[in-house]
């Protein structure tokens, strides 16, 4: 969990580091938040979000790589988590794999949403949009959102949870 001190990004870093001593795939990271501190129920909830995902798609997709997206505008925290693996049927997870149930959970808590595009061996791409409290705060200043194509171009990257 991220703290005061360290924050979501350096908490993700720490992950990542984790996952390559391991043994796990490559895993690129686009930081795209801007300085200073999320409010702390969305911190915490982001930093569980993005370690689920994480930990699924180094676990169960077989993929030598994975993409993972922070962004930030006005009004929410945007999470992609990508991959290039076996993929899945969403709809046919079954209810006892909780850690995607315990992600759509938490951002249903929140008021947010979790969009999920896999299929057998086309790779997975989930987006999760967390809303802000207040609505208010500093905007990524290279993220872009487009709220149809539920897209966000991080760094310079179009993340795009259609693109393969």
């Amino acid at each position: 969990m991220p703290t005061p001190a360290t924050g979501l990004p350096a908490s993700v870093r720490r992950l990542i580091a984790d996952s390559r001593a391991s043994g796990g795939p490559e895993i690129e990271f686009y930081d795209d938040l801007p300085p200073g501190e999320l409010p702390g129920e969305v911190q915490s909830a982001v930093a569980c979000i993005v370690e689920e995902l994480l930990l699924n798609a180094c676990r169960h997709s077989r993929s030598k790589n994975v993409l993972l997206g922070l962004a930030r505008d006005e009004d929410s925290v945007c999470v992609q988590v990508q991959d290039w693996g076996v993929g899945f049927e969403p709809e046919k997870v079954e209810p006892q794999r909780l850690g995607l149930q315990g992600v759509r959970q938490l951002v249903q808590r929140l008021g947010g949403s979790v969009e999920i595009d896999s299929r057998p061996g086309m790779g997975t791409c989930i987006f999760v949009e967390v809303p802000l409290p207040d609505g208010s705060g500093p905007k990524s200043p290279r993220a872009n959102e487009d709220q149809e194509e539920r897209t966000v171009t991080l760094a310079g990257h179009r993340l795009d949870r259609r693109a393969r």
